[in-house]
């Protein structure tokens, strides 16, 4: 059993660690998005992308936010050039 124990503990100490290591201020965020930190409150307070808040400070998980990022991905139609009509004359 103290194995298990012990096991489970590293393990729980590995994924904060990796947990933490995702996470970004709000200085990194703008960097990262190249956004200025005013947008990204507006955002926040618009529910418009979500963050952690730590006591007074925001971070933000790298994962989330690239998750984020691909669902806001427009895709572009199959056709480059749309056929034109010919014009009669």
């Amino acid at each position: 059993m103290t194995n298990y124990f012990n096991y489970a503990t590293v393990e729980l100490k590995f994924k904060k660690e990796v947990i933490l290591s995702r996470l970004m201020d709000i200085n990194e965020l703008a960097s990262y998005l190249k956004l200025e930190k005013q947008t990204l409150y507006n955002w926040l307070h618009q529910k418009r992308i979500s963050g952690i808040k730590v006591g007074r400070v925001w971070r933000f998980d790298r994962k989330a936010i690239d998750r984020w990022l691909k669902s806001r991905v427009v895709k572009a139609e199959n056709n480059r050039h749309p056929k034109r009509k010919k014009k009669n004359g």
